[in-house]
């Protein structure tokens, strides 16, 4: 009994694992990414807006009510003679990953605030464990150490179709809305007279380099498990070089050659219950302050 009971108050505190229909949340605006100079707004979550133009008093990340998701989610593709509803991306973040909290002092323990933080990380936790539990149900194949691999093959990828300019490319890899935010800045830069970017990483993030540190679920109809999506946001540690050249060749940031410690937080999406489907970039987070 208390095992059942247990597992039901699991599953009540989890009803807000995915965004329900009506419930997406947009991400916070915020500066420059960590150790990447080349898009000044561009490591801006995707699909920031100020203070979460759609979200109750209190900020972004809360949900929003009686939210329709936008009609250009849904496109009909033709495949074989028939029709079929291809899901595009929601352009949304289910809830913007905001750094690692500080530990709690021993008084939270004799306070109504400090359990309340205490249930809202707990609730927190679940919903990453749950989210994962999905990903292994519904993405066939999907193992943790195979995911970080393909996210850093994405993350080399990514940095190195922005160094290039290369925005067709980048298309490929991100979300719709990232890659507006990254074409955006890419042209921004081209006109401030960044003429070429030298971007290099001698070696690729290992498994050992990614956590994922949090995981969210955003759906837009909880009748319909085909049509949610897997939000995994990892934090990433690498060693890179940057160097910017204006124009006739002469050096305006960065120094060649010499490698510097990086840690981003990016977010890979991906719609779950669709074999086809492959993992994309949806938002680079803006850097947390050091606890």
């Amino acid at each position: 009994m208390a095992a059942a009971a247990a597992a039901a108050a699991a599953r009540r505190a989890l009803g807000g694992a995915g965004a329900r229909a009506g419930g997406w949340a947009a991400a916070p605006a915020g500066p420059a990414a960590p150790g990447w100079p080349l898009l000044p707004a561009a490591a801006a979550a995707a699909g920031a807006g100020p203070g979460g133009a759609r979200g109750r008093k209190g900020g972004p990340g809360r949900q929003v009510q009686g939210y329709t998701p936008p009609a250009q989610m849904l496109r009909a593709a033709p495949e074989q003679g028939r029709m079929q509803v291809e899901v595009a991306s929601p352009g949304l973040l289910a809830e913007p990953y905001r750094g690692e909290p500080p530990p709690l002092p021993w008084s939270a323990l004799f306070t109504r605030s400090g359990w309340q933080t205490r249930w809202g990380r707990w609730i927190g936790s679940l919903r990453s464990m749950y989210t994962l539990a999905r990903c292994t149900r519904d993405i066939p194949g999907f193992g943790l150490h195979d995911f970080k691999i393909e996210a850093s093959g994405l993350y080399r990828g990514l940095n190195e179709l922005i160094a290039a300019g290369d925005k067709p490319a980048m298309r490929r890899l991100v979300t719709e809305k990232m890659y507006s935010l990254l074409k955006k800045e890419v042209q921004q830069r081209e006109q401030g007279g960044w003429h070429r970017v030298d971007w290099g990483m001698k070696q690729l993030p290992e498994p050992k380099d990614i956590s994922v540190v949090q995981g969210r679920l955003i759906q837009a109809d909880e009748s319909d498990q085909s049509l949610a999506f897997a939000q995994l946001t990892c934090r990433i540690q690498s060693r890179q070089t940057c160097a910017v050249y204006g124009k006739g060749g002469k050096l305006v940031s960065g120094e060649p050659g010499v490698e510097v410690e990086v840690v981003d937080h990016w977010v890979f999406e991906r719609l779950l219950k669709r074999p086809s489907a492959k993992w994309s970039v949806a938002a680079r987070l803006p850097p947390f302050p050091a606890l």
